[in-house]
């Protein structure tokens, strides 16, 4: 059907007649009855608007043949408004204008990067890595989309991938310090301390005050058990930058791991009030809360986890120890069949448990053991 569309467009160029396009949409809408809603108009004489909704019908080759310098014209509209709706947060609406723009022309990497940048926002993990493998896919070396893919692969647990894929970012382009700190923590989830930390000095090298980078540093300090110089790296973090909720985040580590609860509660809530859509940050101060017995409230920051990504198995998990602590069984029975469709095995199950040194067993082991939603051990 395209391919006959475009050839009568063809035909009546070669007969030179051009009778406007208010012809060409009736004819359309004569061949083909489905246009009629989005084409049909009396008074049409927009070659842009044509070649726009042409597009976006996917006639691909008869909205060029129309007007091919408005076509690139109108993908570029599609890739400002969608940007301007990523600074408002509104990253749904953004795809669909990204989305645009590729029906426009499929191969705009910029388009394709934006894309997965915001589903990476929205949490949605595997349709960010296929938007940035498609962004690579049409333009190989641009470092920025090997960094986004990183930060994808880190959070959805492919290490080494997001390593790799980090690796590259600093081939590319070797004087980002963000790159370097990426694979900082993909070193740190590894458990490759000295690496983690030879990058994040490396990160610093270029700039000094990089405050994810003394985080990391901090981080490390904190694996080692080196508390002191923990604090110090957390402390010229929050002074190099002060409204970076991240920094808050990191540093609330410290305060659990000195088990100075109610403290590390007030960084977390500095850390939301300035990034309220952290998932992770409402998780770590419910299980703050848990260990102070505020079942409720802990119940509350897991409904705001969930609330910000669906998918955060393990704030399902600590809703359910919430909810049985507060004698709702139902709720705590859904949240526990939720979080097995997950965790698959009771070894999974108790791994959460067995993570929060602080949270009271007396708690846990009893809802273990009454829960018919646990499956028994494999042989």
């Amino acid at each position: 059907m395209h391919i006959y569309l475009y050839k009568f467009v063809l035909d009546q160029e070669a007969k030179k007649i051009k009778p406007g396009y208010c012809h060409y949409i009736h004819k359309f809408v004569s061949i083909s009855k489905g246009f009629s809603a989005c084409l049909f108009f009396n008074n049409m004489a927009d070659t842009k608007f044509f070649s726009k909704n042409l597009a976006l019908l996917g006639l691909l080759m008869v909205a060029a043949g129309a007007s091919p310098q408005l076509l690139a014209q109108t993908a570029t509209e599609y890739i400002v408004r969608g940007q301007q709706k990523m600074q408002q947060r509104a990253y749904t609406e953004a795809i669909e204008d990204f989305e645009h723009a590729l029906k426009l022309n499929e191969t705009l990497e910029e388009a394709h990067l934006l894309k997965g940048q915001s589903f990476f926002y929205l949490r949605s993990f595997p349709e960010a890595l296929n938007a940035f493998t498609q962004a690579i896919q049409y333009a190989p070396d641009v470092s920025e989309t090997y960094y986004w893919r990183s930060k994808a692969q880190l959070e959805a647990g492919d290490y080494h991938l997001a390593l790799w894929d980090a690796v590259k970012a600093t081939k590319i382009l070797s004087d980002k310090p963000d790159y370097y700190v990426q694979s900082g923590w993909v070193n740190f989830c590894l458990e490759r301390y000295n690496k983690a930390a030879e990058d994040a000095q490396t990160a610093l090298g270029y700039q000094s005050s990089h405050a994810e980078a003394l985080c990391l540093l901090g981080r490390v300090r904190l694996a080692e058990g080196k508390l002191t110089e923990a604090r110090q790296y957390f402390a010229q973090a929050v002074k190099a930058s002060p409204e970076n909720a991240l920094v808050y985040f990191h540093q609330a580590e410290y305060f659990i791991q000195e088990k100075e609860y109610n403290q590390a509660i007030e960084v977390l809530t500095a850390s939301i009030h300035l990034l309220p859509q952290q998932p992770e940050a409402h998780f770590k101060r419910a299980l703050l809360k848990l260990s102070l017995d505020n079942d409720l409230e802990a119940q509350k920051d897991a409904n705001r986890a969930i609330l910000h990504d669906r998918r955060f198995w393990k704030a399902y998990a600590l809703r359910g120890i919430a909810s049985y602590n507060l004698q709702e069984k139902d709720r705590h029975e859904y949240d526990f069949r939720v979080y097995l469709t997950q965790a698959k095995t009771a070894k999974d199950f108790s791994f959460l448990a067995e993570q929060i040194c602080f949270l009271p067993k007396m708690k846990i082991i009893p809802m273990l053991k009454s829960s018919s939603l646990v499956p028994k051990p494999g042989p």
